[in-house]
């Protein structure tokens, strides 16, 4: 938190140079905190999907044939 909170106020004095931040700590932290509640929002689906990935490798690894899903990777 420490080392992010200065890059922080690297970025921001040379990006704003006419203004002074004071609340480095702060910033960083209420960001923490929303990724924080979105990991929570999406762990099921990252639970779910490594548990996926982990039975493709077992069958990748025991020659077992299986139907490779198809990757819909649209960027909208």
């Amino acid at each position: 938190m420490i080392v992010c909170d200065s890059q922080l106020a690297t970025k921001l004095d040379k990006k704003f140079n006419n203004i002074t931040f004071t609340h480095y700590r702060c910033a960083i932290h209420i960001i923490n905190l929303a990724v924080k509640v979105k990991m929570n929002y999406i762990g099921n689906e990252i639970k779910k999907l490594h548990q996926f990935v982990v039975k493709v490798k077992i069958c990748i690894l025991k020659k077992v044939k299986f139907f490779k899903p198809i990757l819909n990777i649209d960027i909208y």
